[in-house]
């Protein structure tokens, strides 16, 4: 009788230690500090962290010459990121935050040798209105993270993400 009750001890806490160890992997990578942003990579479930670039403001007057009216943005040096992803990749970024509603993702366009990123329409120092980025969804990642998706793979081109403040502008880019 205490072989068998033996036995079943220890089967059961071999058990038991299997389902940790499952449970276990199967946590999700998260990213460990806020402001930084990272591309899944969904087969090896690895973290490849984005760029964060310097950023100029930048206004253009609407309607040529002088004009009340001016867009606000972002410019940021060089023509492309050094962060590159493959046209037709499913993009899935991860990331924290304390104000997961607040992040946006922009196109940029070239503008000379630099790329510029449009965010809101001003009257002198007024806002009329923000210019919305792309359609993105931002769901719950993990305990502590979120991940951001687009409904479709973005198109070739130059991209960047603000978390909300125009002190950390993380780029990539989609190559054809």
């Amino acid at each position: 009788m205490r072989v068998q009750i033996f036995a079943l001890v220890v089967a059961l806490s071999l058990g038991m230690g299997i389902c940790r160890a499952q449970s276990a992997e199967s946590k999700p990578v998260e990213p460990v500090a806020v402001g930084q942003i990272f591309l899944l990579d969904s087969s090896s479930q690895t973290l490849k962290m984005l760029p964060v670039e310097g950023t100029k403001e930048v206004t253009h007057a609407l309607g040529g010459g002088w004009s009340p009216y001016y867009l606000a943005g972002l410019e940021i040096k060089g023509t492309s990121s050094p962060f590159r992803i493959g046209s037709g990749t499913k993009i899935e970024l991860v990331f924290k935050t304390g104000n997961p509603e607040s992040v946006v993702l922009y196109s940029t366009e070239q503008v000379k040798k630099n790329r510029r990123a449009y965010y809101a329409r001003n009257r002198g120092r007024e806002l009329v209105s923000r210019i919305p980025g792309i359609p993105i969804l931002v769901t719950q990642y993990g305990q502590s993270s979120y991940k951001l998706t687009t409904n479709a793979p973005l198109p070739p081109g130059e991209y960047l993400i603000s978390l909300g403040t125009n002190a950390n502008i993380i780029t990539f880019g989609v190559d054809q």
